[in-house]
């Protein structure tokens, strides 16, 4: 064999040759990386698979950690949730304690509107004949008196006798006896003057005979007059409007002690 032959046996084949790769490490000096292609891919594959496990820890981490928490958080809501429902259980079978007083509450309600609304429109007559006997003439006798009102949830108004009167909550006709007519004018102011009473009208006035020779002429005086708001008593509204101030205020005194407790 020749050496040229022999040279070209002891060459590498081109094909499975490495093909060198220069660097140049410190110093400024060239270096060869003699190691083969398919070696170098598989080292560069493999730090790739590392990155990508060590990525896909961190995403696994993360979710575990996001799935914990959110147990955490289902954990804490029906937690809370379970509170709210044994409480709201506790207030229930409270409530039911107080059933009674609620219906008994209610039933008082229902009476005050009952006595409200039956006495609205009270009248105290009584006051009303002392105030008319205070204002006519010396030596009068009221001798009769006549009243209509309003019955309760009857109406607003009560209609007068004269057409030129204003309606009211009520309208009186009464009857005197006087030993001296009274003047017209001042008779009907007098009467109008009495707190209640409006649109005080004359009826009539007739003379009547002395029986004796002791006894003087009377003259019978019919009048009539009008009764407005003023003359209502308003005892029972003012004591429903007492009672109910009283307890706002109770309620009010209430929540400041809860809210200063608090």
């Amino acid at each position: 064999m020749s050496r040229r032959a022999t040279a070209e046996a002891a060459a590498p084949s081109s094909a499975h040759a490495a093909t060198p790769e220069v660097s140049e490490p410190f110093g400024g000096l060239q270096g060869v990386n003699l190691l083969p292609a398919s070696v170098r891919t598989a080292m560069a594959l493999r730090k790739l698979r590392i990155r990508l496990a060590l990525v896909l820890a961190v995403v696994v981490l993360l979710v575990v950690g996001a799935s914990v928490e959110l147990r955490v958080l289902e954990a804490q809501a029906r937690s809370r949730v379970d509170l709210a429902t044994s409480e709201t259980a506790r207030l229930n079978a409270e409530l039911a304690s107080y059933a009674q007083a609620l219906d008994v509450r209610a039933a008082i309600d229902r009476a005050t509107d009952a006595r409200t609304l039956a006495m609205g429109a009270e009248i105290r007559w009584v006051d009303l004949i002392t105030q008319i006997e205070a204002v006519c003439p010396p030596g009068t006798q009221v001798v009769a008196f006549a009243a209509q009102a309003l019955a309760p949830a009857g109406g607003s108004t009560v209609g007068a006798r004269d057409p030129l009167a204003t309606p009211g909550v009520a309208s009186i006709t009464f009857t005197i006896t006087t030993p001296t007519l009274p003047e017209t004018a001042a008779w009907l102011d007098a009467l109008n003057s009495i707190p209640g009473l409006m649109d005080a009208t004359f009826t009539n006035a007739t003379l009547s005979d002395a029986s004796t020779a002791q006894e003087s002429a009377l003259y019978t005086v019919a009048s009539s007059v009008q009764v407005n708001v003023k003359a209502l008593s308003n005892a029972h509204a003012e004591a429903d409007d007492a009672g109910g101030s009283t307890q706002v205020e109770e309620t009010e005194a209430d929540s400041d002690t809860e809210g200063a407790g608090s």
